[in-house]
């Protein structure tokens, strides 16, 4: 079976979604959660899709968006929501691909919070409200805060806000060279 939480808006309080046996996917999709934390607890490998969500606070609460998993097989991709004005705006605990969202002013951006194994996250591609990747840093709890935790790799960044549009996206170059020199003048072209 399928499980779809979309379209809601929800002001104070909290929303709770458990995933036992029996659920084959799930989406929590194009919500609006002011003041409202989301928690998403996984129970078995149930791929799962946060996606186009809004979960802001305007009062600091703990946390934005809660992710519980006890296994490092969950497959769980967070990508185009917005998660600002929390104590912490993503709390993991289990392996996840977090992409194209905006996450910032929150007191800790993502805590990968798995204590139980090191799972390394991927968390490219986002928005954290700055380019400078000290201060990224600084708002994710990994591995270099707690030699327990996995790492959370926070690279390519996004240089502005995700809007939606493919313009937002980062642009590399379509067709990339490479020329080394050595000091002796003479060019290599691999």
């Amino acid at each position: 079976s399928s499980f779809i939480y979309a379209d809601n808006t929800n002001t104070g309080g909290s929303v709770e979604v458990r995933l036992e046996d029996g659920t084959d996917t799930a989406e929590i999709k194009n919500n609006q959660l002011i003041d409202t934390a989301l928690k998403v607890r996984v129970q078995q490998q149930t791929p799962t899709l946060i996606t186009g969500n809004r979960i802001e606070s305007n009062s600091n609460y703990e946390k934005g968006l809660d992710l519980d998993g006890n296994k490092d097989s969950v497959q769980t991709t967070v990508e185009y929501n917005t998660i600002t004005g929390w104590q912490v705006g993503i709390n993991s605990q289990s392996a996840n691909l977090i992409r194209y969202n905006n996450i910032y002013n929150n007191g800790i951006n993502l805590k990968n919070d798995v204590n139980w194994k090191q799972v390394e996250m991927n968390a490219g591609n986002n928005w954290w409200g700055t380019l400078d990747a000290s201060l990224i840093a600084a708002k994710i709890i990994d591995y270099h805060d707690d030699i327990n935790k996995g790492k959370v790799n926070y690279s390519p960044l996004l240089t502005q806000v995700y809007d939606g549009t493919s313009a937002s996206l980062p642009q590399g170059p379509t067709n990339p060279q490479v020329t080394i020199t050595s000091q002796a003048g003479s060019v290599f072209k691999p």
